[in-house]
């Protein structure tokens, strides 16, 4: 067993960390976001503002978001980040759309705003089904590399 300072964190949104117990046996710090409204798949300002809150009060190391509806905290995560850096992201979509209006950020949105943020320098996306640029800056191309997502077949 772990001794010392907590290692991970849980966000909980909804609570899919905290059923886990296999995950909880570490030491882990445990961000409770449940409360806070309109975060799931799509978030305000305001609720995007109390998540980012809530997290600056927390240590940060490796950091669990939950669900796949609430990725776009992912932003948050690199936004803290001091250091130029490479984000790296496995996922089926590229999530370099433009948030819906009145949407602050969204899950298929954040990596676009990650790239306005100065201290990142590459993202690689390994795993898109589909690479579209349209409606992405010029001056971001620079910045992304597409690795697509191959088709898997199960042999049987």
């Amino acid at each position: 067993m772990f001794t010392g300072s907590k290692v991970i964190t849980l966000l909980n949104f909804d609570d899919t960390l905290t059923r886990q117990e296999e995950l909880r046996r570490f030491p882990y710090e445990l961000i409770e976001l449940r409360d806070i409204k309109g975060t799931r798949l799509y978030c305000d300002q305001e609720a995007l503002d109390q998540v980012a809150a809530r997290l600056r009060k927390g240590k940060r190391g490796i950091t669990f978001i939950g669900s796949g509806d609430f990725h776009y905290v992912s932003y948050l995560l690199a936004a803290s980040i001091a250091s130029p850096f490479t984000l790296i992201l496995f996922d089926h979509h590229n999530d370099l759309h433009h948030a819906p209006q009145g949407v602050a950020i969204s899950c298929g949105s954040w990596v676009a705003r990650a790239l306005e943020l100065p201290t990142l320098q590459k993202a690689v996306i390994i795993g898109p089904r589909s690479v579209s640029l349209q409606g992405i800056a010029p001056h971001y191309l620079a910045k992304l590399v597409f690795l697509p997502g191959a088709r898997v077949s199960m042999i049987r």
